[in-house]
């Protein structure tokens, strides 16, 4: 069946277009190819300059069966224009990932931006033809598109300068390693906001051996302490692969042998201990800080801070909660509100 060569319209892919969008789980494919096959491809191909930008398994399903179907251009001038319509469209899913979903946030908030900022050289360009009357642009401005982008997607203007940070730090590590990016862009691999940004101050080279690592120990959570672990272990490899060629020297031997074990709890046991020091230094703020004498700027900091700190303590609330209890019944302690293990005494 693959063999025959039907007479459909040849159209094209782009990576970068694909990328934005979710693969849908295996019997979603499966129900999806039954029901063209019994009632054909009831859905248009959405098509730009030839480029698929919505139905490339339709499409891929099509050219299987033989089964026709409709195309529909995309009527916007720029790839700006599609990165964004594609986007939104995607947003609409409700099966997204939760990382998916701040990726495509941040990939809409970039392409806005690019779109005004062409729109507005585009203008000036018309201000100087005489052969085009000149609309006084309004110049673009990221603020501006911020809160559009957040009023769009119901996320604070804030948020969306995060997400579009978490939309460059994936597009990196695409060009590093893209298995690693779409493991997380999947949910099949958690890493924190923070050690995104850790994450992605490596080389490509330690980004492959990281991902490398963390398949064989198959790991599903990135943290400082893995990152680390990864690193040691590709020392590790790379001198027992060099002992095959010649004997290695016992210095490198020894710090082999004496290289400590990867412990899972090491990260979360800093927390234990360091959490209370934050607190008394948020305490101490609040009681001696005059807070009517303090200036604007400082203060608007200091809440940018604190927003931050709160979006790490639920990210780790929500990892913890889904992990934690193992279907063993919890209770809230009264002193501290947390989440505690009912078999056990509170560890603080």
């Amino acid at each position: 069946m693959n063999n025959v060569e039907w007479n459909l319209p040849k159209l094209e892919k782009d990576e970068e277009f694909m990328f934005l969008i979710q693969p849908c789980s295996e019997s979603a494919y499966t129900k999806l190819e039954e029901s063209i096959v019994d009632d054909g491809c009831l859905s248009p191909i959405t098509i730009w300059n030839g480029i698929i930008v919505d139905g490339h398994k339709r499409y891929d399903i099509c050219k299987i069966w033989g089964i026709p179907f409709n195309l529909k251009q995309l009527q916007v001038y720029t790839k700006a224009e599609v990165y964004y319509q594609i986007c939104s469209e995607q947003l609409k899913r409700e099966d997204l990932t939760r990382e998916m979903r701040k990726y495509l946030i941040g990939r809409a908030y970039q392409a806005e931006v690019e779109k005004n900022a062409n729109l507005y050289v585009r203008s000036n360009e018309m201000k100087d033809s005489k052969s085009h009357p000149f609309i006084p642009p309004k110049a673009y401005n990221k603020q501006e598109i911020s809160h559009k982008i957040g009023n769009t997607f119901h996320i604070a203007p804030g948020t969306v300068f995060k997400y579009e940070t978490y939309t460059k730090i994936i597009n990196s590590l695409r060009d590093k390693d893209l298995n690693l990016a779409e493991n997380i862009l999947s949910g099949k691999i958690r890493v924190s906001h923070e050690n995104m940004v850790e994450l992605n101050r490596l080389p490509a080279h330690e980004v492959k051996s990281l991902n490398q690592y963390i398949t064989e120990n198959s790991i599903a959570h990135i943290n400082y302490a893995v990152i680390r672990q990864s690193l040691q272990w590709k020392y590790t490899y790379t001198e027992k692969s060099e002992t095959r060629r010649r004997k290695q020297e016992p210095s490198k031997l020894a710090a082999i042998k004496k290289m400590p074990k990867y412990d899972p709890d090491s990260s979360l046991s800093s927390l234990v201990f360091t959490s209370p020091s934050w607190r008394s230094i948020i305490d101490r703020a609040r009681i001696d800080t005059d807070f009517s004498k303090a200036s604007k700027n400082t203060k608007e900091k200091v809440l940018y801070q604190l927003r931050l700190l709160k979006l790490s303590i639920k990210e780790l609330e929500d990892i913890i909660k889904e992990d934690t209890t193992n279907g063993r019944p919890t209770e809230l302690c009264a002193e501290c509100s947390l989440r505690t293990d009912t078999n056990k005494e509170p560890g603080f």
